[in-house]
């Protein structure tokens, strides 16, 4: 029984980090040489079986932060694993790594749950047989488990019969150990990551005609962070709620909108949907956008086969806006649905009505339809929890509940001021995405234009220069594949500002009345709508007076610095600790004596000493106050 829903769908959102690219970005830091770092790491099950198969193999990882770090040894330092090697349900584990290891000198089994072991692989066991690789099936019928025997490749020209990323990726893998020139061509483009990804490192790889990729052995890879896009299938369930619910004004933020797999957009768009792309920009090779949908009224169409590749994990979810349009839609050429983690073949066509949403269609696997149906049974709930969408519930539920699904609740502003050092920055993110909201760095702000300050040798002094370069400078806060970023005139400028020598010039120059008015006007105007959790110096006694929730956050000045120390070990410029203690309290004189909006508490603050707190205790204090003012504000 499909039930209406008739309350439009409005607000702003980020999904989880691309699983396919998440896959490539674990393989390529693994076998580059040095320290990579990862952002936005998808927490699915598929992902971390690719982390973890690595570590079996002697890649050595650990998590700081939000990145996950990567000490990568090149191909030679990958060792033989001390046991079999689980790749759970994750068929893209399998088959990129039988490419990594069919050039290893050693023997890994790489084995999978009972589902896994029903996905054929003799289309990846041919082409690395004919390279040299020794890979044997169970009972020889193209099955896992698959015992390799790598080593002593050499390059081919193979032609895959049926288009496929995995496939292709698996020989490009391969193809990087072997000796001479390895060429893959396929029927039809499937999704480039891999080759995006290679390029990235430093891989030298030639994409012919779009459809053969031509790659040369012996190749050496280049450490280098990489952050994750958004994953578009994710995202694929709030474009097809939002398309087709009239009224909805949707924004998901930060997606990846690779040509070779946004078929989902494509599609829809011809359905009747409204959906732009803003804020266009590219990640490591990677084009990202975010997007905004607005709900029309959508119409049946017929899907031809030229759209398998790039709409292959959108089908599901697309049977669900087909239910929706009026008008039959016709999907055709699908066969590769079978063999993908359930069957999603068994309703290829629908006849719709815009009166439904929400619906279940039974045949339709979780894997990229569960989370948009309520119905289909608690093991498809679990599974699509466990595998694809683990923080979906958290995240999406925390951000959307109270915005789209429930009643309409005030957001609120949360100001958090105190002196440097004292955790606002790390609380605040805290906050901002246990709630949904964005979060201002207002010191960001400040470093990004001491930034400009410092490259132009700015006189702080000429009040002429200064006002005209500052109504020309535009300032943005972002989230890019969940990390806080800030935009200087549209130049990323997030990894640039985070000094010593910036924090110090940033404090001088927020004395400047001139600068101050700038800055605080951008600042009002990023939190006129709410939903902002701010911090700084005088967030709650001057920026926004007028907040819900204000916190007066602060530590010992000894506790401070030590934070403040550990943050820029290493960097140039950086003092011994003595001279950062001293650093810290001369700037807490500055700050609090300064003319323009010295550092105070608010009187309606609510003060939380950190000094030997822990930041989840500080975030949950901090949740209380806020639950309290929500409840007040219904």
């Amino acid at each position: 029984k499909i039930k209406e829903v008739k309350r439009p769908l409005r607000g702003e959102l980020a999904v989880p980090g691309d699983k396919s690219i998440g896959h490539r970005a674990v393989i390529f830091t693994s076998i580059a040489h040095g320290r990579s770092r990862i952002w936005n790491l998808s927490g699915g099950e598929d992902n971390l079986r690719t982390v973890q198969a690595f570590k079996d193999l002697g890649v050595k990882m650990s998590q700081e932060g939000e990145a996950l770090c990567v000490e990568g040894k090149g191909w030679d330092g990958l060792c033989p694993p001390g046991k079999v090697i689980d790749c759970g349900n994750s068929g893209t584990t399998m088959r990129l790594l039988s490419g990594v290891l069919a050039g290893r000198p050693f023997v890994t089994t790489l084995d999978g749950d009972a589902s896994l072991r029903q996905r054929p692989m003799q289309r990846v066991i041919d082409p690395l047989a004919r390279m040299g690789a020794q890979v044997l099936s169970r009972n020889g019928k193209g099955l896992a488990p698959l015992e390799i025997r790598g080593g002593n490749l050499r390059g081919i020209h193979y032609i895959l019969p049926i288009a496929s990323a995995q496939v292709k990726s698996a020989i490009v893998l391969a193809g990087l150990q072997a000796e001479g020139v390895t060429v893959v061509e396929e029927p039809q483009k499937s999704r480039d990551h891999t080759e995006i990804m290679a390029q990235a490192f430093g891989v030298k790889l030639k994409v012919e005609g779009e459809r053969s990729v031509v790659v040369e052995g012996g190749q050496r890879l280049s450490a280098r962070d990489v952050r994750v896009p958004g994953d578009l299938s994710s995202a694929a369930f709030f474009l097809v709620a939002a398309a087709a619910i009239l009224g909805s004004d949707l924004v998901i933020r930060g997606v990846g909108c690779n040509p070779t797999r946004s078929g989902v957009i494509d599609v829809l768009r011809r359905m009747g949907a409204g959906i732009e792309m803003t804020r266009q920009r590219e990640e490591a090779g990677e084009p990202v956008a975010d997007l905004r949908i607005i709900g029309k009224k959508l119409r049946g169409v017929e899907i031809g086969p030229e759209m398998v590749a790039r709409t292959i994990d959108e089908y599901p979810v697309l049977s669900v806006a087909a239910a929706l349009a009026e008008g039959v839609t016709t999907i055709c050429g699908a066969k590769e649905l079978r063999f993908k983690d359930e069957n999603r073949r068994e309703k290829p066509a629908s006849r719709g009505s815009t009166q439904q949403l929400w619906g279940s269609q039974s045949g339709y696997g979780a894997g990229r339809s569960g989370p948009i149906l309520r119905r289909g049974g608690r093991n498809r709930r679990q599974r699509v929890r466990r595998y694809l969408l683990p923080r979906f519930f958290r995240s999406v539920g925390r951000s959307l509940s109270v915005v789209v699904f429930a009643k309409q609740v005030r957001k609120l502003i949360v100001a958090i001021d105190g002196p440097a050092g004292a955790g606002k920055s790390t609380v605040a993110k805290r906050l901002a995405k246990e709630l949904g909201y964005t979060y201002m760095d207002t010191g960001a702000m400040y470093r990004a234009f001491a930034w400009m300050v410092m490259e132009q040798g700015m006189d702080l002094k000429d009040e002429r220069e200064l006002r005209r370069v500052l109504q020309e400078t535009n300032i943005e806060l972002v989230e890019q594949y969940g990390r806080p970023g800030v935009l200087l005139n549209g130049v990323d400028v997030t990894d640039r500002i985070r000094t010593p020598e910036l924090s110090q010039l940033a404090s001088r120059v927020s004395t400047s009345k001139i600068v101050r008015e700038r800055m605080v006007e951008l600042q009002r105007a990023i939190g006129s709508q709410g939903g902002v959790v701010a911090e700084g110096r005088d967030i709650g006694t001057v920026v926004f007076p007028d907040a819900e929730v204000k916190i007066y956050l602060d530590a010992s000045s000894q506790e401070r610095a030590r934070r403040r120390f550990e943050e820029f070990r290493g960097q140039a410029g950086q003092g011994t600790m003595e001279e950062t203690v001293s650093e810290m309290e001369e700037r807490d004189r500055r700050d609090k004596e300064r003319d323009i909006a010295p550092l105070r508490k608010a009187e309606d603050a609510l003060v939380i000493d950190s000094t030997d707190s822990a930041v989840d205790g500080v975030v949950e204090r901090i949740m209380q106050e806020i639950k309290k003012k929500m409840l007040a504000n219904q």
